[in-house]
This record gives C-alpha cells, structure tokens and sequence, in this order.
C-alpha cells in the first residue's frame, strides 16, 4: 500500500483533475490505483478476510476475488465506479491525557 500512496503522491490526480487536458492522464492514473487497491484486497484475503470484503464492497465488485492463480492486473473493467470510500480501519483516539 505504501507505494499506492507514493504514486497518487508523486502523479498529483488531484492537480490533474483541475486541467480538461489531462482528462486521460487522470483516468489512467485512477484506474491503477484502483486496480492496486482491488489486487491487494484479493492478496489479503487469506489473512484479513473482513478488510478484503471491505474493499471488495468499496470497490463495487459484484464478482468475488478470483482464485490467487487467475488473479491479474487489468481485470477490472474500464470506467468501472466504486462506492463512497470508508475507512477500513477507523482511528482510534488515544486515552492518555496531557
């Protein structure tokens, strides 16, 4: 995930989302991420199925995660839309007191 967020750092969508003329830049851009998100959702299954079907539900996937031998890049579908994002794990305030 760390370099999920080095890319969406380093690609700037949401500077791109302001100029018309990157429009296929920014698709781009958002496909993989969402692509990487759907991907590490399937690879942590077997050890964090709850958090998988979270991001499987986020990502609006009707299909369950294919098998770890069929899984690839690129199977999600072109202009797919996701749900509203939710944090998969909620932070916690801290008790300690100053």
């Amino acid at each position: 995930m760390t370099r999920v967020n080095q890319y969406i750092d380093q690609t700037a969508p949401f500077k791109l989302a302001k100029d018309a003329g990157q429009a296929v830049r920014l698709e781009e851009i958002l496909y993989n991420t969402v692509e990487s998100v759907r991907v590490i959702g399937a690879l942590i299954a077997p050890v964090l199925p709850n958090t998988s079907e979270k991001i499987r539900q986020q990502l609006a996937m009707v299909e369950p995660y294919p098998q770890f031998g069929a899984l690839k890049w690129g199977q999600l579908q072109g202009g797919h839309q996701v749900g509203d994002p939710i944090p998969l794990f909620p932070r916690k305030e801290s008790r300690l007191t100053p």
